[in-house]
């Protein structure tokens, strides 16, 4: 007899109520933030990169966007800084309507960089967004609508290739825009030339952010404006044809033109600052009537040995309280008293230059850019008992300034 033989046999499914936390997978090695199933978390990396990887599936760290928006999900864009913003990017502004803050001169770039703004610089500052004060900033330049991107060198301060880009070009907001850096940060730029700067922001490992909104400047040219006035004192002036008249001057004595004095007035911005040189027709003072000449030397018109004698002295100087730097007359014309300074007509000789202090050395010292500086000279006469008693004598006097020397 066949008997059948039914096993039964019974499952039991214990179902856990435990709730599992992201704090639960921590360990004293590794955070998984916003865990998910199905994918891993880590980073990759070689000498060149390094990339955070976020778990789960979806768009992940991707970044929706449009002009007035962006979106980004995950975690991990959370940690990101804020995208800055270029508050004031500057060259060649001329007035106080400038954006940028506490400059020295207070009177925009041209206060900065002398007439026609800076040519081969600008300044910037950085709109934060509310990033921390430690928050490093990284500046990107271009100067063809960004075909190419040149990054600012964090040391030199000018622009380099952006493959050569390293931690040392991240500096802070305070450390770009602080001295000696309040004045222009960005050196080393082209004249005449539009340049495109934007900021990324960084705060940590894989925080970078975009690029911030674009700003824009034009760099201004090398300018000089030179002038010329007869007059007698350092706030006077004059038009043109510019003559001095001596008047007359007895044997064995001398005269100094006092109410027709030469003044010369300088703007630049030229950064290697600018000298005057003078050369004149005849070395002295000629009469054509009687081929004589009252030759110029460096000498004391009041010294009988002297003999007779025709020259120039400086009087004084002064520049705009914004000026860089100084009007400072050459040794030759630096005298006093009743001594003069010879005028060639073989070599040009320097006149002023201008300084960086106003107790250098021309053409020894450092020079640099002037706003509004001025300097006034005093021509001076002497006649021997040898010179013909003629009012012909005349000389005709050439000013040549010259950038860098």
């Amino acid at each position: 007899m066949r008997r059948r033989i039914i096993l039964t046999l019974l499952l039991v499914v214990a179902l856990s109520t435990n709730t599992v936390f992201a704090e639960s997978l921590d360990s004293t090695n590794y955070k998984l933030l916003d865990p998910q199933i199905g994918a891993a978390s880590g980073t990759s990396a070689s000498d060149n990169y390094a990339i955070l990887v976020q778990g789960g599936s979806g768009i992940g760290l991707g970044e929706i966007s449009s002009s007035l928006y962006k979106l980004g999900s995950g975690q991990g864009f959370t940690f990101m800084a804020n995208v800055p913003k270029v508050s004031c990017f500057e060259t060649v502004t001329t007035s106080m309507t400038t954006d940028c803050v506490s400059l020295p001169a207070n009177n925009g770039m041209v206060g900065e960089c002398g007439e026609g703004g800076c040519y081969d610089r600008a300044m910037l500052q950085i709109d934060t967004q509310a990033n921390p004060t430690d928050t490093l900033y990284s500046i990107q330049l271009s100067s063809d609508n960004w075909a190419t991107t040149y990054i600012l060198d964090g040391t030199t301060r000018t622009l380099k290739a952006a493959s050569s880009k390293s931690i040392a070009d991240y500096k802070t907001k305070a450390q770009w825009e602080g001295a000696p850096w309040n004045r222009y940060n960005i050196l080393g730029l082209q004249p005449d030339t539009e340049y495109k700067v934007r900021l990324t922001a960084l705060h940590g490992d894989f925080t970078e952010s975009s690029p911030g909104p674009e700003a824009i400047a034009t760099t201004g040219v090398p300018t000089t404006v030179f002038d010329l006035d007869i007059t007698p004192d350092i706030s006077g002036t004059s038009t043109a044809p510019y003559s001095v008249n001596l008047g007359g001057v007895s044997p064995e004595s001398y005269t100094f033109q006092t109410n027709e004095r030469i003044k010369l007035s300088i703007s630049t911005n030229l950064q290697v600052g600018v000298s005057v040189f003078l050369q004149d027709e005849y070395s002295g003072l000629r009469s054509q009537s009687t081929s004589f000449t009252l030759e110029s030397d460096d000498e004391d018109l009041a010294n009988p040995a002297s003999g007779d004698g025709f020259g120039l002295q400086f009087t004084e100087s002064d520049e705009a309280a914004a000026s860089e730097g100084y009007i400072v007359p050459s040794a030759v014309y630096a005298v006093s008293g009743t001594n003069v300074g010879a005028i060639s007509s073989i070599a040009a000789t320097r006149v002023l230059c201008t300084l960086t202090s106003p107790s250098g050395t021309c053409g020894v010292d450092s020079q640099t850019w002037v706003t509004d500086g001025r300097a006034l000279f005093t021509l001076g006469l002497r006649a021997s008992i040898l010179a013909p008693a003629v009012a012909d004598y005349e000389d005709t006097l050439t000013f040549t300034i010259m950038g860098g020397w």
